[in-house]
C-alpha cells in the first residue's frame, strides 16, 4: 500500500547560483541574515526556473512541495557547532570527564567547519580533528585525569588550547628529569 507516503527528493540542481551566494555571505552580521531571509523568495524562482531546464514538465508536476533550502548562516553554524559539542560532552561525560567550551571557540569552530559549497558537513570532522583527537592525546600523556574539567578557548585564528577547569593553563607534561626523580 503505497497511498500514505512520503518520498523526499533532494537535488543539486540550482545549487552553483546558492553557493556563489553563499560564498559572498559566509558568515553575516544579524541584520544581513534579515535581508537574506526576504530574498528567500527571489532565490526560489530562480531555482525553479533552474529546476524547469533540467526536468521534463510531467516529471515536475508529480511533485507536490518544492522546498528550496537557504545558505546557512553564522547563527545556525554555531547551533550545528553546539549539538557536536554536546555529543562530545556526554561521550566524555562516561569517561569521567567534563568539557567547557568557550563562546570564542565555538565561533572558531563554526568558521573553520564551514564551506559555501559543502555547508556544515565539514563541522564534525573539524571537531573530531581539533578537538577530540586533541583532548585524546592529551588524556593519554596524563595532562587530563578522570574527574577533570577540560576548558576549550580559541587560540587565535586557528588553534586551540585545552586547560584545566579553574586554571589558565593546562597541567605540563612531566619531563624526562621529573619523571626520572619519582622513579628513584
Amino acid at each position: 500500500d503505497f497511498r500514505n507516503t512520503i518520498i523526499v527528493m533532494t537535488s543539486n540542481i540550482g545549487a552553483a547560483k546558492l553557493t556563489k551566494q553563499a560564498a559572498k555571505i559566509g558568515f553575516k552580521l544579524e541584520e544581513e541574515a534579515t535581508a537574506e531571509e526576504k530574498a528567500y523568495e527571489e532565490k526560489r524562482k530562480e531555482v525553479i526556473k533552474e529546476l524547469k531546464a533540467n526536468l521534463r514538465p510531467e516529471f515536475i508536476n508529480r511533485i507536490d512541495h518544492i522546498i528550496v533550502f537557504n545558505a546557512l548562516d553564522q547563527h545556525s553554524i554555531r547551533k550545528i557547532v553546539k549539538i557536536h559539542l554536546d555529543n562530545l560532552e556526554a561521550r566524555l561525560k562516561n569517561k569521567g570527564f567534563s568539557i567547557e567550551v568557550d563562546q570564542k571557540a565555538v565561533h572558531l569552530l563554526g568558521e573553520l567547519g564551514f564551506d559555501p559549497e559543502y555547508g556544515a558537513r565539514p563541522v564534525r570532522r573539524v571537531i573530531q580533528e581539533r578537538i577530540e583527537d586533541e583532548i585524546a592525546e592529551h588524556i593519554l600523556k596524563g595532562i587530563f585525569e578522570e574527574g577533570d574539567t577540560i576548558r576549550i578557548v580559541a587560540k587565535g585564528k586557528d588553534r586551540f588550547d585545552f586547560l584545566h577547569g579553574d586554571q589558565t593553563k593546562a597541567k605540563k607534561e612531566p619531563k624526562m628529569e621529573e619523571i626520572n626523580e619519582a622513579i628513584s
